[in-house]
C-alpha cells in the first residue's frame, strides 16, 4: 500500500466560488467546479482568530448564519495541514476545521471522476482516495502518512479501497441500488444501471447515508433529488423497518439513504432477503398506490402497505372545513365539494344573498 502525507493531496478549490450551501445534519459547501466540502463537527469562521465564531452544524441553526454568507464567495486559498482544513475566501473570512476525537469531522470530495477524497477520521487521521490521472477512472488508495498514524484510535482502521470491509460495503450498496432500480420503469434505467454497475467506492457520510463514487459512465437526464422508486426493508425486530432512497446529482447517482421507521436505528445494511418490493398484480402494474392529500403525488405501495393499509379514501377535515365555508359564501364553491352533499339542495349563500 502506498503512503502519502495529506499535505500532498491537491485541493481543487482555489479560484472556485461557493455555488450552494446545504444544511442538514452537516454543513455542505458545493463549489462551481463540482467539488464539495462537508463539515460535520464544530469549526471556526471569521476574519481573524480574535473575531472567529465557532459554528456547530448540529447546534442551533441560527448559529449557521455566518456560514450562509459564504454563498457566491471565491476561494482564495485552501490547504490541509496535519488534521486541519483551512480555506480563505474573497471577503477575507477564514474557515478552519480540525479533527474530532470521536467522529469524522470533515470531508473533501474533488471534481474529478472518480473524485479525490479526504475523510478526516476520528482522532485526526486522514483516509485518502487519490484520483489516478493515468487511467482517469480508478483510484490509487493510500494509507495515512506514518507521522499521522499515532493520531488514529487503536480500535479503528482507516478504510481503504480494496479492503475486505470496503469491498463488502460496495457490494451491499450496489445490490441495494440494483434492487431499487428494479422498481423504476425500464425505459428510465439504462444509464442508471450502468452507473450502479460502475460503483467503485462508498463512504458513510452520515448515519444510514452512503455517498457513492462512480467510474466514468454516461449521465442520465434526470433531475437532482430522490428517484421515484419504492423499496422498503425489514429487520429481525421489525416487519417494516425503513425505506431505501436513491438521490441524483448532476445526472449521476449521488447517494443511497436508508431512513428508518423504528425507534432504534438499525445497525446493518439490509440483506437481499430483507428487502420489501412493490406489490404488483400482473404485467408489472402496482396493486395499489399511496397518494398524498393533494392527489398530485403518488407512489406504488410496497407489499406490507398493500396488505395492511385500509383500501379507502379518507376526506381531510381541512377539505370539509373549506366546503362548509363555501356553502355560506365565505370562499368560492368548487365542483369537488359536490360529493360531500347528500343531495342537490340550495346553498345558504344562494338563499340569503346580499341586498
Amino acid at each position: 500500500m502506498n503512503e502519502l502525507a495529506v499535505e500532498g493531496v491537491p485541493l481543487l478549490l482555489v479560484g472556485e466560488t461557493v455555488d450552494a450551501v446545504w444544511v442538514d445534519y452537516a454543513l455542505r459547501l458545493l463549489f462551481s467546479n463540482g467539488a464539495r466540502v462537508i463539515l460535520e463537527c464544530p469549526f471556526s469562521l471569521g476574519r481573524s482568530p480574535d473575531t472567529a465564531t465557532t459554528i456547530d452544524p448540529e447546534g442551533d441553526k441560527s448559529g449557521l448564519v455566518p456560514a450562509l454568507r459564504l454563498h457566491t464567495l471565491e476561494v482564495t486559498a485552501a490547504q490541509v495541514t496535519g488534521s486541519t482544513l483551512t480555506m480563505t475566501f474573497s471577503d477575507g473570512s477564514r474557515l478552519v476545521a480540525g479533527p474530532h476525537p470521536e467522529f469524522e469531522s470533515w470531508h473533501y470530495s474533488g471534481p474529478e471522476t472518480p473524485p479525490t477524497m479526504i475523510v478526516m477520521m476520528p482522532g485526526g487521521g486522514p483516509a485518502i482516495w487519490l484520483h489516478d490521472k493515468e487511467t482517469e477512472q480508478d483510484f490509487v488508495p493510500f494509507r495515512t502518512h506514518p507521522s499521522d498514524e499515532g493520531l488514529l484510535p487503536g480500535s479503528r482502521d482507516v478504510p481503504t479501497i480494496g479492503g475486505r470491509d470496503a469491498d463488502l460495503a460496495v457490494h451491499r450498496v450496489q445490490s441495494l441500488l440494483l434492487a431499487f432500480l428494479d422498481t423504476l420503469p425500464a425505459r428510465r434505467t439504462t444509464e442508471l444501471r450502468q452507473q450502479a454497475e460502475a460503483v467503485r467506492a462508498v463512504q458513510e457520510s452520515a448515519p444510514r447515508v452512503w455517498t457513492v463514487v462512480l467510474a466514468e459512465t454516461p449521465r442520465a437526464d434526470i433531475a437532482d433529488g430522490p428517484l421515484p422508486g419504492s423499496l422498503a426493508y425489514r429487520t429481525d425486530e421489525s416487519p417494516l423497518a425503513g425505506e431505501v432512497l436513491v438521490r441524483m446529482l448532476d445526472g449521476r447517482i449521488d447517494s443511497v439513504e436508508l431512513p428508518w421507521f423504528t425507534t432504534e436505528m438499525p445497525t446493518a445494511l439490509p440483506t437481499p432477503d430483507q428487502l420489501i418490493r412493490t406489490a404488483v398484480e400482473g404485467e408489472g402494474r402496482p396493486r395499489c398506490s399511496v397518494d398524498d392529500f393533494s392527489g398530485n403525488r403518488s407512489r406504488p405501495a410496497n407489499v406490507i402497505e398493500a396488505e395492511t393499509v385500509p383500501r379507502q379514501v379518507i376526506v381531510s377535515p381541512f377539505f370539509v372545513d373549506i366546503a362548509v365555508r363555501a356553502v355560506v359564501g365565505m370562499v368560492d364553491w368548487h365542483p369537488d365539494f359536490e360529493h360531500l352533499r347528500y343531495r342537490a339542495t340550495p346553498r345558504s349563500v344562494d338563499l340569503f344573498t346580499e341586498a
